[in-house]
Order: C-alpha cells, then sequence, then structure tokens
C-alpha cells in the first residue's frame, strides 16, 4: 500500500462495496517470506458468486484464497492461514516460487474499510499514515479489525501497544504479549521536479509521470516549459529556476532531477536543493563535472559531506545509455529503485 499505488483502485471497491451495504469476503496477503507473486498489503474481494478483484498472486494461491473465502462467508469466520509456494502445492499451476505466504480472510470487511478509507484520504492529502491490521491477539474477536494512525506510529487502538513504523517503506508485521499486528505505511504519491526540460528532461516527464510521480516540469523557457510540449506534467512552471529551488515545497515524498541546460545552472540549481528535505536529489553531468561541483560546494560551507553523499550524480543506473530516451530510462529507473527502498545503488 506503499504511495497509494497498486492499491487504490481495490481500496476504494472495498470501500464503495461497503458503503454500498454489500456482502463479501476480502482476502489479505498479511506476510510473505522468500519469493512469491505479490507483495504484503496485497487485497483480494471475492463476491459470494465466486467473483475476484484485485489479486493476491494469481494461481493456485489465489484460488485457495478464493476458496476460503467463500467459506468463510457461510460461516462468518475470519482465518488466518499459511501455505508455502512450493511443489507440493502448486505443482500444476507451475507456482514453484518457493516463498512462504501468510494470509487472512475476513467476510467482514466493513471492519477494514473505515480505516482503509481513512489512510488513502491521508496520502491523498499529501500526508503519512498507516493502517494497522489485527492478525492475531488473546481476544480472537480483534482479528480483521483495521485502524488507521496518523503519521507513521503511534499508540492506536485496538492494539494495546506502542507500534514502531517499519525502517523501510514496505509492510511489515510487529507483535507482542499475543497481539500480532500488519503495519502497512501509506504514503502520498511521490513528487517529482524536473529542472530543465531539454530532450532528456521531457522524456523523463513523460516516462516518470507514467511511473505514478506527480510531476513539476521546470524551465525558463517558455518555448520548453509548456503544458502543449508536455501533456503529462501535472504543473508546468516557466520561471527562474533558482527561485522554483528555493520556494517549491519539498518534503521526504519528493524527488528532484537536475538536468538544466548548461553546468553553471545546474550547480546553482543544486546548491539550492541540497540542504532542503528530499527523498532524492539527481543531477546530470560528467564525473569530472560532478566532482568539481561538489567540491566547491563543499569549500564554500554551502553544504555538507554527509548531503554530498545522498547526492545521485552523475544521475541515473549505469545502462549503457546514450539517447535522450536512454538516459531518461536510466534515470527512471533510478527513482523507481530509490522509492522502493532498494540500495545501496552507488559505491559507499
Amino acid at each position: 500500500m506503499v504511495y497509494n499505488d497498486g492499491m487504490d483502485d481495490i481500496v476504494d471497491e472495498i470501500v464503495r462495496r461497503v458503503g454500498a451495504g454489500e456482502r463479501f469476503a476480502v482476502g489479505l496477503l498479511a506476510h510473505v517470506q522468500g519469493s512469491a507473486p505479490q507483495k504484503a498489503g496485497a487485497r483480494l474481494v471475492v463476491l459470494p458468486d465466486g467473483t475476484m478483484r484485485g489479486t493476491v498472486g494469481g494461481g493456485c494461491l489465489e484460488m485457495e484464497t478464493r476458496r476460503r473465502a467463500l467459506i468463510a462467508l457461510r460461516t462468518g469466520e475470519t482465518t488466518l492461514f499459511e501455505l508455502r509456494l512450493d511443489d507440493d502445492f502448486g505443482w500444476d499451476d507451475g507456482l514453484i516460487c518457493g516463498g512462504r505466504t501468510t494470509l487472512l480472510v475476513t467476510p467482514e470487511p466493513a471492519r477494514m474499510a473505515g480505516a482503509l478509507a481513512a489512510a488513502q484520504a491521508e496520502g491523498r492529502a499529501g500526508r503519512r499514515a498507516l493502517v494497522a491490521t489485527v492478525l492475531a491477539a488473546p481476544d480472537a474477536s480483534a482479528v480483521g479489525l483495521s485502524a488507521a494512525l496518523p503519521g507513521e506510529g503511534g499508540s492506536a487502538a485496538p492494539v494495546p501497544f506502542v507500534l514502531e513504523a517499519p525502517a523501510a517503506p514496505k509492510a511489515a508485521v510487529v507483535g507482542r504479549d499475543g497481539w500480532k499486528v500488519l503495519l502497512e505505511p501509506v504514503r502520498p504519491s511521490p513528487t517529482l521536479v524536473v529542472m530543465g526540460c531539454g530532450h532528456i528532461g521531457a522524456a523523463l516527464v513523460e516516462l516518470a509521470a507514467g511511473l505514478g510521480f506527480d510531476v513539476v516540469a521546470v524551465d525558463d523557457r517558455v518555448d520548453y516549459a509548456n503544458p502543449e510540449r508536455l501533456p503529462r506534467a501535472k504543473q508546468c512552471l516557466c520561471a527562474d529556476m533558482l527561485e522554483v529551488a528555493r520556494d517549491l515545497p519539498s518534503g521526504p515524498d519528493t524527488f528532484w532531477v537536475i538536468v538544466t541546460r548548461g553546468h553553471r545552472n545546474d550547480g546553482r540549481v543544486l546548491a539550492e536543493v541540497i540542504n532542503r528535505e528530499h527523498a532524492y536529489v539527481g543531477m546530470i553531468g560528467s564525473r569530472r563535472k560532478v566532482r568539481i561541483i561538489q567540491e566547491g560546494l563543499l569549500a564554500e560551507g554551502r553544504t555538507t559531506p554527509e548531503r554530498v553523499a545522498r547526492l545521485h550524480a552523475p544521475v541515473g543506473l549505469d545502462i549503457g545509455a546514450e539517447s535522450p530516451q536512454e538516459i531518461a530510462l536510466s534515470i527512471a529507473a533510478e527513482l523507481v529503485a530509490v522509492r522502493r527502498g532498494k540500495g545501496p545503488l552507488r559505491p559507499q
């Protein structure tokens, strides 16, 4: 449920069907150990006629979840079960990932719908949240109950202890005193600020918008930063780039890519951005150019070695890119890797 992406449609469906008073069950992929087709937090809606919406991984894993969901609709019981994805379970479907999964199936989706809606509203408003779902508890009646927590931690009913947010931006299971709880981080859609809308910047705007980033395209040339040329940008700013770098809101879900029309501009923009709160700052350029700019910022006392170490420069993953489209692809790949918590991507 990270960044709201991938989960919006199925969460919206759960909330809508609960609001309409419909009867259905939900399968929740609560924990994954090893390889599995889906990540923890995936959900499957199962209607009384067996129709499914969403997915917890497909194949026999999904069919077993569906089977148990239909039983749950008859019995009214919420259950937690484990499946191993190996030859013994999935030989006929070829499901031999080798992982181990834990799933919760509940015929009472109303117990999670309110928390899902509240957390998703926080994410859409630009704030972080957590969804806490009880997997096991001393009081069995609490199993399947969800709560939305503002921010990324805090004490929340129905869990009688303080929950600490996962270190990584991924779903995680925590437990204490007979309680076991799935924590799902919900974050706003990430904002990508592309500083410079030349060939590389324009190609990156197109790619990143398709990857779920809210893209702000910035250039001081009206022929470059305009909605007609960059229709997929959420916002086009034809403005002084130094002023934008200083004044545009930036936070833990903001990604900056600096690809202006010249090295001097790149360095000036970097000086304005590097000390601000961010998820990522990347700058284009040769290793020599990058080194000179970094050394200059440090010599002038404009930043710290720790900040410089976080800089992604030369920007992008090394895929042998040559054309503007290939370079944009290498940058987009690095953005996704950072967004998904992969790393380190560079020598430390």
